[in-house]
């Protein structure tokens, strides 16, 4: 429910006012501006799906039926042109499909957050830290690919982490089909491997995998990720080959010739030293040293003919919350907790009872052990002599640390589940 509520909140401040900016009387959808890198894909986006941009716009001499944008791949720009298709040459038919990648980022937050061993609060808590972050809420109702890459990316991580390695490199193969940075998720995950090998610490009498057992799942998601992506991006140039405006290339067919090209134009993408503009390094992205106003309109007060205040009353900027909330996951202490969970179910009071399905192991265990498969101590209590409704016709199962029940006559029969907590079954005693 938590992140339901999350999710539904994001959704309506997306949704709120989508078509801003919008010159007056905004009665057309002409009369919509679009912002910062919207030029570029969105009339990218009009030319795939036939339609000319302005004179003045990028791409308005581009052919027809081609992606003009080829510096990126155009699996991205082909959900844009999908929704120009629908929804018609306006902002919904542009933003409708970063706002829906936007909620699916958040919704794999949770799973992220679920997959590394946080709980399901922290998992939701997160979740809404990135419902409202500002460079979210910007990405999530404006036309730009990052959006797009960046929802895949959260579910490759996620699934990585639940060791589902060939989905894992199927999502990352999409998420470099939407913008090739994608692929930096990879790096993250080698370091994630490295950072586990370090401070492995094995039961004892066991000993520690080699580094070259412990990077094989990250092997495995990189190779399947690689192959994936190279086969997508040859599906892409058949079915929409990419268009190079300034050497009037057409890349179709072998996927090899377009990633060459992408990779050279980004190569070319360097900041200097005192660069000015919107030029930046990247350690200035996290400290915000240089936001990126993409879109303002103000209302500006005059007196005497000179403008003395400006109220902005759309601002869009490039600029990350100052607050990054991280917390420590996979703990074993959360780890027990889940383990519990999935074995008990809760009743009033600290103690918890066990499922009966699980009264045959108990007996088989005891069996083992040379003890009595008979004994009282497992039994159900129906099988001695009736029903106990106050606790639901099941066992009691004491955990560690909790208050003993009075009821419980007979000594404990402990046997660990596994290193961080162990169970006792007692018997019960019908009043």
């Amino acid at each position: 429910m938590a992140l339901l509520a999350v999710i539904a909140f994001a959704a309506g401040t997306r949704a709120f006012d989508l078509g801003a900016p919008c010159s007056s009387p905004c009665a057309h959808n002409s009369d919509h501006s679009l912002i910062f890198d919207e030029s570029y894909y969105v009339n990218a986006a009009r030319v795939i799906a036939g339609i000319h941009p302005p004179a003045t716009a990028p791409y308005h001499d581009a052919p027809l039926g081609k992606d003009p944008n080829a510096e990126h791949p155009q699996l991205a720009k082909l959900v844009m042109a999908g929704g120009i298709e629908v929804f018609g040459d306006g902002p919904w038919g542009w933003r409708l499909g970063s706002l829906v990648f936007g909620l699916i980022a958040v919704a794999a937050m949770y799973a992220l957050v679920r997959a590394a061993g946080g709980s399901s609060w922290l998992a939701a808590g997160a979740s809404a830290v990135m419902a409202l972050d500002n460079l979210m809420l910007v990405h999530g109702r404006i036309a730009t690919l990052d959006v797009y890459a960046l929802a895949p990316m959260l579910v490759a991580c996620a699934l990585y982490l639940r060791r589902r390695l060939l989905l894992a490199g199927l999502a990352l193969a999409l998420a470099a089909s939407m913008k090739l940075v994608a692929l930096y998720l990879l790096p993250v995950l080698l370091l994630i491997e490295l950072i586990r090998f370090a401070i492995e610490r094995p039961p004892r009498g066991r000993r520690v995998r080699p580094l070259a057992g412990r990077i094989r799942p990250f092997v495995v998601t990189a190779g399947a990720g690689i192959v994936a992506l190279l086969l997508l991006l040859w599906l892409l140039d058949v079915a929409m080959p990419a268009y190079d405006p300034g050497s009037r290339t057409v890349y179709g067919g072998s996927p090899f010739p377009h990633v060459g090209h992408m990779l050279s134009y980004a190569a070319k993408l360097k900041s200097v030293p005192h660069a000015t503009g919107i030029s930046s390094s990247p350690w200035q992205w996290l400290l915000d040293q240089k936001p990126i106003n993409y879109s303002r309109v103000a209302v500006n007060s005059l007196a005497g003919g000179k403008i003395v205040a400006s109220h902005a009353i759309v601002s869009f900027r490039g600029e990350v919350n100052q607050f990054v909330i991280m917390a420590r996951a996979g703990s074993g202490g959360d780890r027990r907790r889940r383990l519990v969970r999935r074995h008990v179910r809760p009743v009033r009071g600290r103690g918890r009872r066990l499922r009966p399905d699980l009264l045959p192991l108990l007996r088989a265990d005891r069996a083992a052990r040379g003890l009595s498969a008979d004994d009282p101590a497992v039994r159900a209590p129906r099988d001695a002599g009736g029903r106990d409704d106050r606790l639901g016709g099941c066992a009691r199962l004491q955990l560690r640390g909790s208050v003993p029940d009075p009821r419980l006559t007979s000594p404990p029969v402990r046997r660990p589940l596994n290193n961080h907590f162990s169970w006792s079954l007692d018997r019960v005693s019908n009043p």
